[in-house]
C-alpha cells in the first residue's frame, strides 16, 4: 500500500508543478469533459481550474477541428490506435487562437 500513495503523491506532484499544461479528461467523444487540470493548462487557455472543469475540451477547440477530434476519440475508445499526437488549435478565453502540440491516450 505504501508505493501505491508514494506513486499517487509523486504523480500529483508532477502533475500540479509540470511546466507543460496538463489535463485530464473523459472519454466521451461526444462530451469531453476535463476532470483536471494543472496550474500551466489553466494558464494557457486563460480559464480558472473551476471554469475549465465545466467544460468540455470541444467547447475550447477550434470549431473546424471538432469532427476530427470526436472521430480520433472514437478510435481510440475502439482500441484501432493506442494514442495519438497532433497540432491542434484551441480558443483561449478571451478569443484569441491558441496552437498547442497534444498528445492523447
Amino acid at each position: 500500500m505504501f508505493e501505491k500513495d508514494l506513486a499517487a503523491e509523486l504523480f500529483n506532484t508532477v502533475f500540479e508543478q509540470d511546466a507543460y499544461g496538463m489535463a485530464l479528461r473523459s472519454v466521451d467523444p461526444e462530451k469531453p469533459f476535463w476532470l483536471d487540470a494543472n496550474n500551466k493548462f489553466c494558464e494557457i487557455f486563460g480559464y480558472t481550474r473551476d471554469e475549465i472543469l465545466q467544460l468540455t475540451s470541444l467547447d475550447i477547440s477550434y470549431p473546424e477541428e471538432q469532427d476530427e477530434a470526436i472521430e480520433r476519440n472514437r478510435r481510440l475508445l475502439r482500441g484501432e490506435i493506442k494514442s495519438y499526437s497532433r497540432e491542434k488549435r484551441y480558443i483561449h478565453k478571451d478569443g484569441h487562437v491558441v496552437w498547442t502540440n497534444i498528445w492523447l491516450s
